[in-house]
């Protein structure tokens, strides 16, 4: 019995200690809502929701309507900044304003109020910066952020189409946006694709080649994503049909942060091995508390004028290459807007060892990274259209740097950094043209080759 009431008062002691690390609440969202009405008697409704802003930032939101006007309030539950919102419903059409709390007008909601769900999205003042939002009707006011990541994924599917044997790899990381790429055994070949998934019916993806070239396209039935049967068109018009099946699956790290000034959204790949998941939130929590830090420090610096609302935003994602059971292989990107350049960090990484796979561990030690990238990748770049084509284009890559590469099921691939009239160039390079740099019998070949 006495371990029973230890328990009880321990369980007790970690609610009130995590409602004391809280910031103090303001009234009921709901009761702000009612309180916006001078006649409060004459209300249709007053309801409260849960949702997102820009898919990452979890809102609360509460509603009043008198049949003419709508008014509320909303809260990013992460930061606590709340804000009026203030606008009419025409049908099914939202129109709100958002204002602060001496009533200026900060931002403009707009979108679908169908029923008990919101679909729409949020702009600046200016209208050079929107997310998109979402919300449902919530029985209870939120207080704590959900997990951002819950609806985000990262499939690996094996298919054979018309007797041809394909691996995809889709993520699902922002709102309905997905992207991946298509591997072609008989072709030996990789395809970047991206589309929309949809509510209903198949999704469209496009494919594109190494030049960012449209290459065919692929629909899927993206609602069951364990199998789904799918049509695959190529450039020339041929069709083929066939299906795919889920052979592996990363889970998705969130981390996220709103507030007046600015939005901070990062997603990572997290796998079942706890020494991949440390290194990897490794670099997502020092990027992220580095983004907190700029916008806290901002908050402190400037005043709360409406033409600065969300001024600064920062994101990270990931750009799956390939992964199997073993290894993952990637980009880690994280772009702010107060920073120049984005940062870049290659991830190869080998699951059973809890190692990462560096250039040394791959090529013999005669040849070392820069050596191959004068010797081979920059060879292998002159076979690019724009290289005879563009001179500023052949004078880059002459002396940009290829700092980064990453594993495909085909080769190996090495990219440049970001630049702002190129983007990012790469180029494959086929294991069959690497045999003779590679070392023989190494700890990452089997586990890759399964």
């Amino acid at each position: 019995m006495q371990g029973y009431f230890t328990i009880r008062l321990f369980l007790t002691g970690i609610i009130c200690l995590i409602y004391s690390l809280l910031p103090a609440q303001s009234p009921e969202l709901v009761q702000q809502a009612r309180a916006q009405f001078d006649k409060k008697y004459n209300l249709v409704w007053t309801k409260q929701f849960k949702g997102r802003f820009n898919d990452y930032n979890d809102i609360a939101i509460a509603l009043a309507y008198d049949g003419l006007y709508c008014k509320g309030v909303w809260q990013f539950l992460k930061s606590r900044e709340t804000f009026r919102l203030d606008g009419t419903i025409e049908g099914k059409n939202l129109l709100l304003n958002e204002t602060d709390e001496e009533g200026n007008i900060t931002g403009y909601l707009q979108g679908t109020l169908d029923g008990n769900n919101f679909v729409g999205s949020w702009s600046r003042l200016d209208n050079q910066f929107g997310v998109p939002v979402s919300w449902e009707l919530s029985e209870r006011q939120s207080l704590l952020p959900s997990y951002c990541g819950e609806n985000k994924w990262i499939n690996r599917y094996t298919g054979v189409l018309g007797g041809k044997t394909l691996e995809l790899i889709l993520q699902k990381v922002h709102g309905d946006f997905v992207q991946g790429k298509l591997y072609l055994e008989d072709k030996n070949i990789t395809y970047d694709v991206s589309g929309q998934a949809v509510a209903a019916g198949s999704t469209y993806l496009q494919l594109r080649n190494y030049l960012d070239e449209p290459s065919g396209y692929l629909l899927v039935d993206l609602h069951n994503q364990v199998s789904f049967k799918a049509i695959w068109e190529d450039e020339k018009k041929n069709k083929l049909e066939g299906n795919f099946d889920l052979s592996g699956r990363l889970i998705i790290g969130c981390l996220e942060y709103a507030d007046f000034f600015g939005v901070c959204d990062i997603m990572f790949p997290k796998s079942n091995q706890s020494a991949f998941n440390k290194y990897i939130e490794t670099f997502a929590e020092e990027f992220a508390s580095d983004c907190r830090a700029f916008l806290r420090q901002k908050s402190k610096e400037l005043t709360k004028d409406p033409d600065l609302r969300i001024s600064y935003y920062a994101n990270g994602w990931f750009e799956t290459e390939f992964f199997n059971r073993e290894i993952i292989s990637g980009i880690q990107e994280f772009s702010a807007s107060w920073e120049k350049e984005p940062v870049m960090i290659p991830v190869n990484y080998h699951l059973p060892s809890g190692k990462v796979i560096t250039f040394e561990d791959i090529f013999r030690e005669e040849y070392d990274m820069p050596y191959f990238v004068e010797k081979v990748v920059r060879k292998e770049m002159e076979k690019h259209p724009l290289y005879k084509s563009d001179p500023s284009f052949r004078a880059w890559i002459k002396k940009v740097d290829f700092p980064f590469f990453t594993l495909r099921r085909e080769g190996i691939y090495f990219s440049t950094g970001f630049n702002a009239v190129y983007g990012r160039q790469g180029i494959t390079i086929p294991f069959s043209k690497l045999r003779s740099f590679l070392k023989k019998k190494t700890y990452w070949e089997d586990s890759f080759f399964k």
